[in-house]
């Protein structure tokens, strides 16, 4: 099992960038008759992800949804790459899970989950500006720039310009 842990925490590490002091820790115990089905009967394994820095370890289902999302890829990209020739593997939008660091622990005051929370914040607070009668919703800030550069221009040549409200 150590092993196993020392293998995968060097895959698992070598593109997980966040943290550079987690390892991934595997153990085998006997299921206990009081858990529920179907983890009550035979061998249970289990993962927990140390944090060397701090010397403690977590439940692997305790750690946020970017990193049991991207471990478990990484997990299964290895296993299908090693079962077949040729593969094509479609994400849609993986920059939106890669890299996530949203927890649902409200407490918790790791600096992995507390970073996105200004950031959530004022998505919460945009939202409520969605709708407003002067609402333009644009995909990025280059595109607002490139609005507002093509406003001017019309400006420049008396044409209909872009509402400044």
């Amino acid at each position: 099992m150590e092993s196993a842990s020392i293998k995968i925490s060097r895959q698992i590490f070598k593109y997980w960038t966040q943290n550079k002091h987690l390892k991934a820790e595997f153990s085998i115990h006997h299921a206990r008759e009081e858990d529920p089905s179907p983890l009550n009967k035979g061998y249970i394994a289990h993962t927990r992800i140390l944090n060397e820095l701090h010397g403690v370890t977590v439940d692997f289902d305790d750690r946020n949804a970017g990193f049991v999302w991207f471990f478990s890829f990484l997990v299964l990209f290895s296993q299908v790459k090693g079962q077949h020739e040729s593969v094509i593997i479609l994400l849609d939008e993986p920059g939106l899970v890669h890299g996530t660091k949203v927890g649902d622990d409200v407490l918790s005051t790791d600096k992995d989950t507390l970073f996105p929370l200004p950031g959530a914040l004022g998505y919460e607070i945009t939202q409520t500006l969605f709708v407003g009668p002067n609402t333009l919703i644009v995909e990025g800030p280059s595109d607002i720039l490139y609005i507002q550069a093509f406003s001017e221009e019309a400006r420049c040549r008396n044409l209909t310009t872009l509402n400044p409200k």
